[in-house]
């Protein structure tokens, strides 16, 4: 911390929230849940295939949801 500050810089405290009030967590939770499903057909070489279709199963209204449930 002190070489940070030597160097000129500022420390900003984060906001204390709940990690799961975050609208990108709960996108992430569905994401993450979608792999969970389907981990005996992911390996290393279809990863990258498997992320692409855990975010496009992310629905327009699971989207609004997120945002409502955070207070945005």
């Amino acid at each position: 911390m002190d070489l940070i500050a030597a160097e000129g810089h500022q420390i900003a405290k984060r906001p204390t929230v709940s990690p799961d009030m975050g609208a990108i967590e709960l996108c992430f939770n569905v994401i993450r849940t979608f792999l969970c499903s389907h981990w005996l057909e992911i390996e290393l070489d279809n990863l990258v295939e498997y992320i692409e279709h855990g975010i496009c199963s992310i629905t327009g209204r699971q989207c609004r949801g997120f945002f409502y449930h955070t207070g945005y």
